[in-house]
């Protein structure tokens, strides 16, 4: 078992996001636990900023999954994955997650994608990220994303989201957003995962 700690952006992805989307790179972390109401600007330095390290977990954390055989053998043989991301941001963990399934899952061919977030500047980065990304040619599988600005406020609502997109997910991601919910009460110190 070969264990991933560090994973640094391919260089066509470091192109798309430096280069073709003008990110910028000025960490701010006491800027990001509460960023729905940011502006393009904001957006531009957090796609600089943490898209890169999202990426990187996201891709660690799943290529690391994928060392479980058991896992593996039980979705091999998949032509098509559903993911779902809640607090999607502009896409880091999206990426990293699509470049692992590619990379493990020889029959892929369609990668669907249901991506919620508060920011409508993130979700249009998103939106275009991802089709720079498949026009770059570094992606061999049929990319479907539905990204949609939905701000959600309680438990109830998160529930309400999971359930209305009558989709079975094969991955159900949400890096850091849910801690940060935590964090700030929504909802405070019960379990709301069922």
């Amino acid at each position: 078992m070969s264990i991933i700690k560090h994973k640094d952006l391919p260089k066509w992805l470091d192109e798309i996001i430096y280069t073709d989307f003008g990110a910028i790179f000025e960490p701010h972390p006491q800027d990001v636990v509460y960023n729905p109401d940011q502006p393009y600007e904001f957006v531009r330095i957090y796609l600089g900023t943490y898209f890169p390290r999202s990426y990187a977990e996201a891709f660690c954390i799943v290529n690391n999954l994928f060392e479980n055989e058991k896992f593996l053998s039980s979705i091999y043989a998949l032509e098509e994955v559903n993911i779902l991301d809640f607090c999607c941001g502009t896409g880091g963990e999206i990426i990293g997650l699509i470049d692992v399934l590619q990379s493990k899952l020889p029959n892929l061919r369609r990668i669907n994608i249901d991506a919620f977030d508060a920011n409508p500047d993130a979700i249009l980065f998103l939106y275009h990220l991802i089709e720079a990304v498949v026009e770059s040619g570094n992606v061999r599988v049929n990319i479907n994303i539905n990204p949609q600005g939905l701000y959600v406020s309680s438990e109830q609502e998160l529930s309400d989201l999971v359930n209305l997109t009558n989709v079975q997910y094969h991955f159900i991601v949400s890096f850091k957003a849910l801690n940060e919910f935590i964090q700030h009460g929504t909802f405070k110190d019960k379990m709301f995962i069922h």
